[in-house]
């Protein structure tokens, strides 16, 4: 098993990865910033080529971490970020860009 530690300066990060193909459908989860996974979980390679992660070995996720996982997944949390929209099509208040006279 795989201990992947992310770095996120003044926040913990929590809730699953992407889901997208490359990830085969199975996200990581993270609970204060670390996950546990199995040694060949895609995010593996994944954030052993990407800055900001640590991977190590571990004997199992902690009781801790798996019964956090299993209250996210209870919740529906099953994505991070938000739908994309254009702020220079469909402009709404609060959009963060400086708009040019």
């Amino acid at each position: 098993m795989k201990k992947i530690t992310a770095s996120a300066p003044g926040a913990y990060v929590n809730g699953p990865t992407n889901t997208s193909e490359p990830l085969g459908g199975q996200p990581a989860w993270f609970v204060n910033g670390e996950a546990y996974v199995a040694d060949n979980h895609p995010f593996v390679r994944y954030a052993e080529t990407m800055a900001g992660y640590t991977v190590s070995t571990a004997a199992s996720a902690p009781q801790a971490y798996t019964d956090a996982v299993a209250a996210m997944k209870a919740d529906g949390v099953l994505r991070q970020g938000s739908q994309l929209r254009d702020g220079a099509v469909d402009p709404q208040p609060g959009d963060n860009f400086t708009r040019l006279p």
